[in-house]
C-alpha cells in the first residue's frame, strides 16, 4: 500500500492475479483483465526527498493509464521506500502479462520532449554559472559547482536507466528502471507491507 502525497486520503494497493491486476484507490476496486493492457511503461523518476523513485505506468487498450511507484508519502520530504514489494509486483505483472498479451509493449525511460527540456536547463545552468564567475563572485560559483557535482552520481544513473527503449513485454526490463534492493532477507524484514 502508497500514498503518493498528503491529498490522498488513503493508500492505494495493487494485486497481480494469474490474469488480472487489481487496484484499490480511493476506496474503489478497479479489476483490469491483463489482455486488455497494451503498453507498460518503466521510469526511474528521483526527486529531491525520494532519490530512488521508480514508477510504472499501466495502459489499456482504451487509454485508461494508472501509476504505481515505490515510495509511500509518510510526512513533508520523509518519502519511505518499499522497493522489495514493488519489484516483486512488476516482475510478476511483467511475467504474466507476457502470457496474457504478447502483443504488449514494454517502453522505458523518458520522451524527447523532456529530453530537450532538461538540456535547455542545463545550458541555462552553464550560462548563470560562467555569468557568475566573470562578474566576480567566484566562492558563490564554486559552491553552487560543488552543490551540482554532489549530485552527478543521481544524474548518471538517470541518464542511463531513462533512455527511451521500446521492447516486447516479454524482453527482460533495462538496467535501472527497476529500484536497486539490498538483499531479500534484508529488504524483506524492511518492507512495510
Amino acid at each position: 500500500m502508497v500514498r503518493k502525497s498528503v491529498a490522498e486520503t488513503a493508500p492505494r494497493s495493487w494485486k497481480v492475479g494469474a490474469d488480472w491486476l487489481e487496484i484499490v484507490q480511493q476506496g474503489q476496486t478497479y479489476t483490469i483483465p491483463l489482455a486488455k493492457l497494451s503498453e507498460v511503461r518503466l521510469r526511474y523518476e528521483p526527486g529531491r526527498f525520494a532519490t530512488n523513485r521508480c514508477t510504472v505506468d499501466i495502459i489499456t487498450n482504451t487509454g485508461w493509464t494508472a501509476q504505481i511507484d515505490n515510495q509511500h508519502w509518510a510526512d513533508v520530504a520523509d518519502f519511505e521506500d518499499r522497493s522489495f514489494s514493488y519489484r516483486l509486483l512488476v516482475e510478476a505483472l511483467l511475467a504474466r502479462l507476457a502470457r496474457a498479451n504478447p502483443s504488449a509493449r514494454l517502453v522505458t525511460g523518458q520522451g524527447a520532449m523532456l529530453w530537450a527540456s532538461m538540456a535547455f536547463v542545463l545550458l541555462m545552468v552553464a550560462v548563470l554559472f560562467f555569468v557568475v564567475l566573470a562578474i566576480g563572485g567566484p566562492i558563490v560559483a564554486m559552491l553552487k559547482l560543488v552543490v551540482l557535482l554532489f549530485f552527478v552520481p543521481t544524474m548518471v544513473r538517470y541518464v542511463r536507466a531513462n533512455r527511451r527503449r521500446i521492447q516486447p513485454i516479454s524482453d527482460a526490463p533495462p538496467d535501472g528502471v527497476l529500484p536497486r534492493i539490498q538483499s531479500v532477507t534484508t529488504s524483506a524484514s524492511q518492507s512495510p507491507n
